[in-house]
């Protein structure tokens, strides 16, 4: 990239967090961000470490979605990692063999949709909206009511204030459900249909770049591609 001598650049670097989908891989991404907040701290001996206070945007999709809006919320990786180790086998239980149960996943979705959202609830509560949350987040998913990818955000662009109300558990449910593995999630609020956002961006590194020169370019006006970085994690 050739860059001119008069073009400006912010003073700090731009920090993304991106958190890609993966079902139980998802035990794979806290595990890693869980170890490094342990390793943050053995090195600086700080405490109460969360890994979310380093970055000016967190993005997610699927179970990196359900982290995403977990972090956001002020909560440490930490924090989260038992309460989805815990839960994994339920939310995802071992497949079971024989033709009665093919056909039943034939007509249905292969998991309950019941273990995730009692998952989400413990990560983030029943009705915490996006108005309350610490940090910057955004959170894909398909809108299956418009056919048309939809995108929750924190309200920091005071232009855009949609989603603001909105309940995090309705955008966890809807960032997550996976065609044929949960059923698509309805939300009220928004009278729609809701399936998973990784039909749309499940690594969602781009989206999170793009938000930077987009909805939050109030916050950075100087910024360039060159001052972004960004985090990937992925248990694919």
């Amino acid at each position: 990239m050739n860059v001119s001598a008069d073009e400006q650049y912010t003073s700090e670097p731009i920090r993304i967090l991106s958190l890609n989908g993966g079902g139980v891989r998802g035990l794979f991404t806290i595990s890693v961000l869980a170890q490094i907040e342990r390793n943050i701290e053995n090195r600086s001996s700080a405490n109460g470490v969360k890994i979310g206070d380093y970055f000016d945007l967190i993005t997610g999709t699927s179970i990196g979605g359900i982290l995403a809006l977990g972090l956001a919320s002020g909560k440490s990786a930490r924090e989260l990692e038992p309460v989805f180790f815990e839960n994994a086998l339920k939310i995802f239980p071992p497949k079971k063999n024989g033709f009665k149960k093919l056909i039943k996943q034939i007509f249905n979705p292969l998991y309950d949709s019941k273990p995730l959202y009692e998952t989400v609830i413990n990560m983030i509560g029943t009705d915490s909206t996006f108005n309350d949350l610490q940090r910057r987040v955004l959170i894909p998913a398909i809108n299956l009511s418009t056919g048309k990818p939809q995108f929750f955000k924190t309200p920091h662009n005071p232009d855009f204030t949609r989603d603001g109300v909105l309940k995090l558990s309705d955008a966890a449910m809807a960032t997550s459900a996976a065609p044929t593995y949960f059923a698509p999630h309805y939300c009220e609020d928004l009278t729609a249909y809701f399936a998973d956002g990784g039909l749309v961006a499940n690594n969602p590194s781009f989206i999170g770049l793009h938000e930077v020169f987009r909805d939050m370019k109030s916050d950075f006006p100087n910024a360039t591609v060159k001052d972004v970085r960004i985090l990937n994690v992925s248990g694919q």
